[in-house]
Order: structure tokens, then C-alpha cells, then sequence
């Protein structure tokens, strides 16, 4: 148990592989006019739901684009809740919840920054300038840079 709490502060310790639960009042669907037939829609859900990295998902977006014209207003919330799922799930993220003007992020025990932002690994944001999805997006990116910066260079040289 103290092991796995240093290993965490350290940023050494794997979050175990999370499924985030966000919770978001705005439209992210495909439509029926966008995707008429409905076994294709369900294939597009399939597959954006699997989707496990931003590069996978550019081009799961760029085919969309190709075969069914310019990405409407919902798929592209859709396309950007999945973007803002895979930052999630590497941060540790168990739960987000978007409502009018303030966001909740819950980390997940096991994440670096549960003990960051106590209690219980929670961070609220109020905004009134940005949309909450928006400010919360920017508040993880940060974190994601700031984890990027400490992370220790690999050595070149071999010890002999």
C-alpha cells in the first residue's frame, strides 16, 4: 500500500484502465440525416467508442468527412467528448460532469493527481467566459503538459 502511494506521487504508477463517466448536457450524436442508414451509424458508434488514441480518432473523423460530406454540429461533439475521453483516461479520470457553468473532474485513486486535489481527488471549475467542456479541456491539457515536463529523461549511455 505505501508503495503503490509513492509510486503514485512519483508518477510512476499505471493507472489501472478506466472507462470515464462524463456527463454532458449538450447534443453528441450522429444524426439520421448525417448517417441515414442505420447499420452504418451503429458501425461509426462501434467504432468511435473503441477509438484508443487522437490518431485513430483523426481518422475515424477524416473518413466521416470523406464519405458523408462536412461533420454537422453533434458528431463533431461527439468527435470532441471522445478526444476529451482518451485525455481522461491517461490522466486517471473516473468521472467528469458538465452542467451550465461549472465542471467536476474526479481522479481516480490510483492516478497522480488524486492527491493533488483533495478531497477525494475533485477539482470544480466555474467559468463565465468559456463553456464548461472548454475550460475543463484546457485544465487537463495543462496537466498533461505538466506531466510531460516531469518526466524523467531516459539515459543514453549504458552502464558497464
Amino acid at each position: 500500500m505505501l508503495d503503490g502511494a509513492v509510486k503514485r506521487l512519483e508518477g510512476t504508477l499505471e493507472p489501472e484502465e478506466i472507462d470515464p463517466d462524463i456527463s454532458i448536457s449538450s447534443p453528441a450524436f450522429i444524426p439520421d440525416d448525417y448517417i441515414s442508414n442505420d447499420s452504418e451509424r451503429l458501425f461509426y458508434y462501434k467504432r468511435l467508442s473503441a477509438v484508443k488514441d487522437d490518431e485513430e480518432l483523426l481518422t475515424i473523423s477524416a473518413e466521416l468527412k470523406d464519405r458523408f460530406g462536412d461533420i454537422p454540429e453533434p458528431v463533431g461533439a461527439l468527435i470532441e467528448l471522445i478526444e476529451l475521453k482518451i485525455t481522461m483516461k491517461r490522466l486517471g479520470v473516473e468521472k467528469a460532469e458538465f452542467k451550465l457553468k461549472k465542471a467536476l473532474i474526479v481522479f481516480s485513486e490510483n492516478s497522480r493527481f488524486y492527491d493533488r486535489f483533495p478531497p477525494e481527488g475533485r477539482v470544480e471549475i466555474y467559468t463565465e467566459a468559456l463553456e464548461p467542456l472548454d475550460e475543463a479541456r484546457r485544465f487537463l491539457d495543462k496537466l498533461i503538459k505538466k506531466k510531460k515536463e516531469r518526466r524523467p529523461e531516459k539515459s543514453s549511455q549504458r552502464s558497464l
